[in-house]
């Protein structure tokens, strides 16, 4: 019984390390678009260490528009989010 116990312990073990390696955080590279009209006046993008999921995407690409919004206006633009996907990189 007691082999039994610690297999059973090991198994739960190797389980809970296969899952902690899954679930850290990435930098997610989220980008945004000042415009005056049809052209554009930059590009920016901002990165943040978060789970890879769509709503991170988009909490990356907010934090790009809140970034350089002053930037834009003064420029005369306007600040948006990119279209483009967000760039996942590594572990953080």
């Amino acid at each position: 019984m007691r082999t039994l116990s610690s297999v059973f312990a090991a198994a739960v073990l190797m389980l809970v390390m296969v899952t902690a390696s899954f679930s850290k955080d990435v930098s997610i590279e989220g980008a945004c678009i000042c415009k005056s009209g049809a052209s554009v006046k930059f590009t920016a993008s901002e990165t943040i260490c978060k789970a890879a999921t769509h709503d991170n995407c988009t909490a990356a690409k907010v934090a790009c528009v809140n970034a350089y919004a002053t930037d834009c206006t003064n420029q005369s633009g306007t600040i948006s989010q990119s279209g483009k996907a967000c760039t996942i990189g590594a572990k953080c």
